[in-house]
């Protein structure tokens, strides 16, 4: 890729999904070809240095480098479900922490039932200068987005939105999820929420 794209235009981003069900334990009930181990031991190798810089092996520092911290979307969304983003939160810090700094964004999940208490969390990140997006858009309107960003608002004050996960599967519906997404972006960076 850095043959045909300048490494300043170039963004990367890791999906940490089957990592964040695997740790949640979600993985090993769902798929009988992975391993069931504790928790602390799944966070401690999924967050690890020697985990986390194999990911940016090569990568020159101007390459734009972010983290899609999911919770999976097949067979169904959520694979693992959350009642709060304090596993999204815990996991952002210490792939950070490992990364030596090097992650310029984050994408955190949200719930369709998301609200402050599932938002409160957001206080203890600890990403040095990386940017936050929030996965506001869950499919079910522009008015539940924007009480979802307003709850978010109330933890973080400075972050982005983004669709819960990616929109390959949502071909008929996705001119809608778009148009939905763009309202919810200029309804933070207008501070109508």
């Amino acid at each position: 890729m850095l043959e045909v794209i300048p490494a300043q235009d170039l963004c990367i981003q890791i999906d940490y999904c089957n990592e964040m069900v695997h740790i949640g334990g979600t993985g090993a009930k769902i798929y009988p070809w992975v391993r069931d181990a504790p928790y602390e031991e799944l966070f401690k190798l999924y967050t690890s240095p020697d985990y986390i810089l194999g990911h940016l092996k090569g990568l020159p520092e101007e390459v734009t480098i972010g983290f899609h911290i999911c919770c999976g979307t097949k067979p169904s969304y959520p694979v693992h479900p959350l009642d709060t983003i304090r596993f999204p939160v815990d996991l952002a810090n210490a792939i950070q922490k490992s990364s030596g700094g090097l992650i310029d964004y984050f994408h955190l999940p949200a719930m369709e039932n998301s609200d402050e208490d599932y938002f409160a969390p957001l206080t203890d990140l600890d990403i040095g200068k990386a940017k936050i997006f929030i996965g506001l858009e869950c499919n079910d309107g522009i008015e539940k987005m924007d009480k979802r960003m307003a709850d978010a608002h109330r933890f973080l004050p400075d972050f982005g939105v983004a669709h819960y996960c990616g929109y390959y599967w949502n071909e008929e519906i996705m001119p809608e999820l778009l148009t939905t997404l763009v309202e919810g972006a200029d309804h933070l960076e207008n501070g109508q929420v």
